[in-house]
């Protein structure tokens, strides 16, 4: 019988809701079968870590004659320079070290769950090996002869998972180690445990179903920070020498700067990326960066020394060649150095904008010429950065589908699940009743089209030229500013709290070098001066939890050169840390605007 002639409309319809409602139900399924699955192998891992946490306490027992008594006082707060010379002239072995440590990590994993896949045996294999070499030879390997050193999750280390806290990634171990970790094992450097990330790594705070949640050594009911929020609690608590972590939004930053120990972000193009974990693949208008995190800056410098040479770009064609300038690195001068302590987007908690202060009069007591500079158009930071939602996180929704239900990631869950056009008008109506901040995120966070991506694309690129004629008309040498704007905040507020992350979003943005070294802390009377609660919901969040306890606090420093390395200063040791001499980093543009080659420069003045 032949169909009237609307009928193919109403069967169109008819099919339409059909394919949706299988699309819907088969979603519904593939979650579900997909949480179960999650499930056992998230038994299978804590069996597996509980296995390999057993067998390290074996290997350790099996070693226990090889200790050597005193080895505890020896080693404690040492670098892992001094840690290498100790081995290199003999007064302790690299076995004895690696019992150190491991007992460290195990306790330090017992009080702050900073750990995550372990190596504890294949470890002191390696140290027992490199002890016998030296007795062997009388030579050591390289600069780190036996320094056990500890590895970010998501960096790729042989017989060990990228897991980047999803439960399906768990059991594909990966084949070959990191590039970067190579380039350290090579110079006798011994990885012995993985440290734990946020799920998906997209947080400022650390915690997964795989691993569980970091807590800070400082105080417990404070985070450690992310995305490399275990390497900074571990290494707070003791338990490593020096542990390279990745950032691609302050991901080694902040968490150094909630724990209170050192880190640098280099330049993306100085270093590599190759065989690394990532819920992101193929974004590439913000670069992430491989950064190392420690007791001091000697030891960054270091690694950065390591990494910038040839030892790395023979495995990494995509790294710039340009070696570590050892002439630079001991220069000494004065700098003209910039600073602010507010970025006009995010106001900085008062311990912070006392730290820039104090470390500004103390660098102008040195002899350096201090400048407060206003950074340009501080409100385009949002849209550019929010590049890496530009396909609307869709990557890492998928995951998320089939994975136990986080809530700190609720936010990012949400806001990509409201059409484009809704949240353009929810951001006007957030404004209008005073949620700025609330506003400039839902304006740019989310998914956009390719013409939407490349045309904000194209901005950021002009506001990074912007910025860089900013900082020649300044003519400066260096930049402190707050590390982030608020210090440690309490476990489960991360989530709605990125925005206070703008104080080291912008130099990923710009692919800028960063580093951040410990200070001072939080006292009575920052607290009492914190302005009163502002209208603003994220601002009113942060400020509310502005601990009422000392905490760390620090500073970054920046520069710009087309590809640059170290820049740190690090001066005065704080009561509550005693660290390594001053070191700051300074690049010069010469009048024909190319870039000279940035130096660090320590200097020894009564700061």
């Amino acid at each position: 019988r032949t169909l009237p002639n609307m009928d193919w409309i109403y069967w169109g319809l008819l099919l339409l809701l059909v394919y949706f409602l299988v699309r819907i139900g088969l979603r519904a399924w593939r979650m579900v079968r997909g949480k179960k699955e999650a499930q056992e192998l998230l038994k299978r891992k804590h069996a597996q870590l509980e296995q390999r946490r057993q067998e390290g306490v074996r290997a350790l027992a099996a070693l226990e004659a090889d200790e050597q008594e005193g080895i505890a006082a020896m080693l404690k707060d040492k670098s892992a320079l001094e840690v290498a010379a100790l081995i290199r002239e003999r007064k302790c072995t690299a076995v004895s070290v690696m019992i150190f440590t491991i007992k460290a990590a195990m306790h330090a994993q017992d009080l702050y769950r900073c750990l995550g896949d372990t190596v504890y045996k294949k470890a002191l294999e390696r140290a027992r090996q490199l002890d016998e070499h030296l007795e062997r030879t009388g030579e050591v390997v390289g600069e780190l002869h036996g320094v056990p050193i500890s590895v970010k999750d998501n960096l790729g280390l042989v017989g060990t998972d990228c897991t980047m806290g999803l439960a399906h990634r768990c059991f594909q171990e990966f084949e070959h180690s990191a590039s970067v970790v190579e380039v350290l094992e090579e110079q006798g450097a011994i990885p012995y445990a993985k440290t734990n990330v946020p799920i998906t790594l997209l947080l400022p705070e650390t915690f997964n179903p795989v691993f569980g949640q970091t807590l800070n050594p400082w105080s417990k009911e404070r985070t450690a920070g992310g995305s490399s929020g275990g390497e900074s609690s571990l290494i707070a608590a003791g338990g490593s020498f020096l542990g390279i972590g990745t950032d691609i939004g302050g991901s080694v930053r902040i968490p150094a700067h909630f724990c209170g120990v050192v880190a640098f972000k280099p330049t993306a193009t100085r270093t590599s990326l190759k065989h690394k974990g990532t819920t992101t693949k193929g974004v590439c208008p913000i670069p992430s960066a491989p950064g190392p995190m420690g007791r001091n800056v000697e030891d960054l410098a270091l690694v950065c020394k390591l990494w910038f040479s040839e030892r790395l770009w023979g495995k990494s064609p995509d790294t710039f060649p340009l070696p570590f300038n050892e002439e630079k690195y001991s220069s000494d001068g004065p700098l003209r150095i910039g600073y602010y302590e507010n970025d006009g987007f995010f106001p900085s908690c008062v311990a912070g904008q006392r730290a820039v202060r104090e470390a500004a009069a103390a660098l102008k007591a040195a002899g350096h010429e201090l400048v407060p500079v206003t950074l340009p158009s501080p409100h385009k930071l949002w849209e550019y950065y929010y590049l890496l939602s530009g396909d609307g996180f869709s990557q890492t929704l998928e995951l998320l589908d089939v994975e136990p239900h986080e809530p700190l990631l609720n936010l990012v869950v949400s806001v990509n699940m409201i059409p484009f056009s809704l949240t353009s008008k929810l951001a006007m109506l957030a404004d209008l009743l005073g949620h700025k901040v609330t506003a400039n995120t839902m304006r740019n966070f989310g998914g956009k089209t390719a013409d939407q991506l490349w045309r904000s694309n194209g901005r950021r690129l002009e506001y990074k030229d912007e910025v860089m004629t900013w900082w020649k008309q300044n003519k400066l040498d260096l930049i402190l500013t707050p590390a982030t704007a608020t210090p440690a905040l309490r476990h489960g507020v991360g989530g709605n709290l990125n925005s206070t992350c703008s104080y080291t979003f912008i130099h990923n943005l710009l692919d800028f070098p960063a580093g951040t070294v410990p200070i001072t802390s939080v006292t009575a009377n920052d607290l009492k001066e914190e302005p009163p609660l502002p209208k603003d919901n994220v601002l009113r969040k942060a400020a509310e939890h502005v601990p009422p306890f000392p905490s760390i606090t620090t500073l970054i420093f920046v520069f710009y050169a087309v590809f640059l390395f170290l820049c740190f200063l690090h001066y005065f040791g704080t009561a509550i840390f005693c660290l390594c001499s001053p070191l700051f980093c300074v690049s010069t543009l010469r009048e024909s605007g190319e870039c000279q080659i940035c130096t660090i420069s320590s200097f020894h003045a009564s700061l």
